[in-house]
């Protein structure tokens, strides 16, 4: 596979080069380059969170996800709530000069989002000890992600709506799925 990706642990060290990617200038997407400079050092220095850069075979920084835990308020059967222990992604980006790269004529697995999002389903699969779903949250405007993530990853969509302390006016939609 020609587009084949490397992924390394991101420390504190690595951030300015994370800091660096830049993802658009869509809301959603500056939200992301918002979260590595503001929350990625404090995420890091928590037990039991991941960053993984990911590095294509010319040595170009392609992006990142990260992966930690959660609890998430969903509802079981017969309509009851409770809070569930999940594993979480809560960031993930692709540096935009990288955004179309194999788009149409490579299959999804083997392009960079895919490669990226295979290798953090398997993280969480490898860490999730009594865990069996993942989660993740989609700004409301970003529907090309939300339609990879259910159609290509699996992700199905909560009929609940998430606020964030960096966007308190934006419902963000959730996903989950199981792992």
């Amino acid at each position: 596979m020609p587009n084949t990706l490397l992924w390394a642990d991101a420390t504190a060290d690595d951030l300015p080069l994370l800091q660096s990617l830049r993802f658009g200038n869509q809301p959603y997407e500056l939200e992301i380059s918002d979260w590595l400079s503001q929350d990625a050092g404090k995420f890091l220095g928590q037990n039991g969170n991941f960053i993984w850069a990911y590095f294509n075979r010319s040595g170009d920084c392609v992006g990142f996800t990260s992966l930690s835990t959660a609890l998430w308020n969903l509802t079981g059967s017969g309509g009851c709530s409770a809070l569930v222990d999940i594993m979480y992604i809560p960031a993930l980006g692709i540096d935009k000069r990288f955004h179309s790269v194999g788009s149409g004529e490579i299959p999804f697995p083997d392009r960079y989002l895919g490669q990226m999002l295979n290798h953090v389903i398997q993280e969480a699969t490898k860490r999730k000890r009594t865990r069996d779903k993942l989660g993740l949250l989609t700004h409301p405007d970003n529907g090309k992600a939300a339609d990879i993530y259910q159609s290509k990853c699996g992700f199905e969509k909560l009929p609940l709506y998430y606020f964030v302390d960096s966007n308190p006016e934006t419902p963000y939609f959730q996903w989950i799925r199981k792992i």
